[in-house]
């Protein structure tokens, strides 16, 4: 056994802590996600990029969030002794391997909280990734169907015959 393994952690409890504050905190992304994807179902542009403004504010927080965690977890790591990596680059389940039995049950109790609501807003931000990429592929359609060819002049507004490179597509459409 390892004789580490019974030693009580002053930062597991803080960590435990943090874990469920941070599955807390990813609920309104997830929420600001669904959001964002029934936004582009309506066509809302609008409502899209102001949920995008949103996300952002959301997920600059997020990262605060973690910074602690970072620092808990090389705090935790120094005080139980293990060197070589810094805590930050430990996987929960190696930390957890080294805590007591009830640090252990505890900390892996709020890491299963987080990676649940980690999961649904992973499959959020794909969705959202996806249409994202539908819209910018038909986009870049309906832009190359307006472009004039290189071949092909066009007319300025006072009339005068110019490249399709010199004109523009209000003056091409009228």
């Amino acid at each position: 056994m390892n004789p580490q393994k019974n030693q009580r952690s002053l930062g597991a409890a803080e960590l435990a802590t943090l874990l469920v504050d941070l599955s807390r905190a990813l609920e309104p992304l997830a929420e600001n996600l669904q959001r964002r994807i029934d936004a582009a179902r309506a066509v809302d542009m609008e409502q899209m990029q102001s949920l995008h403004d949103e996300s952002t504010g959301l997920v600059k927080r997020l990262r605060e969030r973690d910074g602690l965690r970072r620092q808990i977890m090389d705090r935790m790591v120094a005080e139980l002794g293990a060197s070589g990596r810094p805590g930050r680059m430990w996987s929960l389940t190696e930390l957890v391997s080294r805590l007591s039995p009830k640090d252990a049950a505890k900390l892996s109790a709020s890491a299963a909280i987080l990676r649940g609501v980690m999961d649904r807003v992973v499959k959020l931000s794909r969705q959202v990734g996806s249409i994202s990429d539908a819209i910018v592929r038909h986009l870049t359609w309906v832009f190359s169907a307006v472009r004039l060819q290189p071949e092909f002049g066009s007319y300025s507004v006072g009339g005068v015959a110019v490249g399709a490179s010199d004109s523009r597509i209000v003056d091409t459409l009228g």
